[in-house]
């Protein structure tokens, strides 16, 4: 939590468009989830984030989620709404898309990738990745039956929205193009690598990329994007899909467009 740059962000979407307002950070329980939640609307908060490890939680809890909120399965933007009750939304997908894209032309995309953890973070890559045109996705994690669970969720929530898709878990087979690591290891000094994450390197491809939604309050690649650098792989830490997920849940609580560079430039005075 102390690592993170979203109040230079949304400070800086404030200032923009003249708003007064205020983004806080908040480190919550999960047993104290809820009450926490209901406590601050009644004190008068519009609208938050949630981040690892409540996005499907809070899901749950929304009175009302939006369509990209019913195709990811979880949330972080959430709208605190005039009659009390509680909008879910889902920015990190599109973040994350906006991010990929700003390097697509250097990058190889092709259409199989592997996916790093199974929890809400994941599931809005898993859209991301679709919405990318992939079309084998191969979801690794420690507990094989989580990452079981959540490939067979998954199809139940997203067949409808997409078709000719294949997921599996636990099994890679063949070469990919992409490795995106949706974990939260590297944001604790100290963090190694799972031996998993680290096999799964020589299965990518040369002109591949490895995606990293970690990110360095310093600037510098977090755990997994440098590891796969320092193999000589393109690689890209969670420092845009911060800022580009970021301006759109602003814009979803404000209803008012942020420039992209307005935001970026917020945080690149503190890495």
């Amino acid at each position: 939590m102390s690592q993170s740059l979203s109040p230079a962000l949304h400070g800086a979407a404030f200032r923009y468009l003249n708003l007064d307002g205020e983004y806080r950070l908040f480190d919550v329980a999960e047993d104290e989830l809820k009450a926490a939640v209901v406590a601050n609307c009644k004190a008068g908060l519009t609208g938050f984030n949630v981040t690892i490890p409540h996005k499907i939680a809070v899901f749950k809890m929304c009175h009302r989620l939006t369509d990209k909120a019913k195709l990811v399965g979880a949330v972080n933007t959430v709208k605190a709404e005039d009659n009390g009750q509680l909008l879910g939304h889902n920015t990190d997908a599109d973040g994350l898309k906006a991010a990929i894209e700003d390097t697509k032309e250097k990058a190889k995309l092709g259409k199989r990738a592997i996916l790093f953890g199974c929890g809400g973070s994941a599931q809005a890559v898993l859209v991301t990745l679709l919405d990318l045109g992939f079309e084998e996705i191969t979801v690794l994690a420690r507990d094989d039956h989580k990452a079981n669970t959540f490939v067979e969720a998954a199809y139940k929530r997203l067949a409808a929205a997409y078709c000719d898709f294949k997921l599996s878990a636990n099994k890679c087979e063949g070469n990919y193009t992409m490795l995106v690591n949706s974990t939260p290891v590297g944001l604790k000094e100290g963090d190694v690598l799972p031996e998993f994450v680290r096999n799964s390197f020589s299965l990518l491809d040369k002109d591949g990329l490895c995606v990293d939604l970690v990110y360095r309050k310093d600037g510098q690649l977090p755990l997994f994007a440098e590891s796969a650098n320092k193999l000589g792989y393109q690689s890209m830490g969670g420092l845009s899909m911060l800022v580009h997920q970021a301006k759109l849940a602003f814009e979803f609580w404000a209803g008012r467009e942020v420039p992209y560079q307005v935001m970026r430039d917020a945080v690149a005075s503190k890495t």
